[in-house]
């Protein structure tokens, strides 16, 4: 067994970047890659940001962007009541509305390599939410891995060995 935070690191990348990783090479797990994906984005801005409120505030969506890559509140908003309320609470794709009250559609897309790996498209039904899977889980799994106070930081009542 190692000493200090490597087994932590080998345990966190063992049991959440690893999974993610195996999913994203199969184009029919974009749910299963965005529901893990979107749970590691809030995990990180909470502890980012030392958040223990039910909801989100506006500290977490600010480091939720910054993890996210994104630059507009109202693209982030959209894609988190699209995709990860939709997919954690109903099983699917929920029509996310933006604080300004729009109604807006989302889809998924595979292997776009854009950068961010959410978007704003103009579709047959208006103003969509783009996400690619693999691009997101691939971004949200670097910045994990790259911060290792974060890992560390973790309570051992949350990871520990079995």
């Amino acid at each position: 067994m190692r000493e200090g935070g490597d087994m932590q690191r080998e345990q966190f990348q063992n049991w959440f970047i690893n999974p993610v990783m195996e999913l994203v090479k199969n184009h029919e797990n974009g749910f299963a890659t965005l529901l893990l994906t979107c749970s590691l984005i809030e995990a990180y801005a909470r502890l980012k940001t030392s958040s223990t409120a039910t909801s989100l505030n506006d500290t977490d969506y600010a480091e939720m962007e910054k993890m996210m890559g994104l630059t507009e509140r109202d693209l982030l908003k959209a894609f988190w009541r699209a995709f990860r309320h939709g997919i954690s609470h109903r099983g699917t794709l929920q029509a996310g509305g933006t604080d300004s009250g729009a109604e807006i559609q989302s889809f998924i897309q595979h292997n776009t390599g854009r950068s961010p790996a959410v978007w704003w498209h103009s579709g047959s039904s208006g103003k969509e939410v783009g996400v690619d899977p693999e691009a997101l889980a691939t971004k949200v799994s670097a910045v994990w891995l790259a911060d290792g106070d974060a890992i560390r930081s973790f309570s051992p009542a949350i990871i520990r060995p079995l």
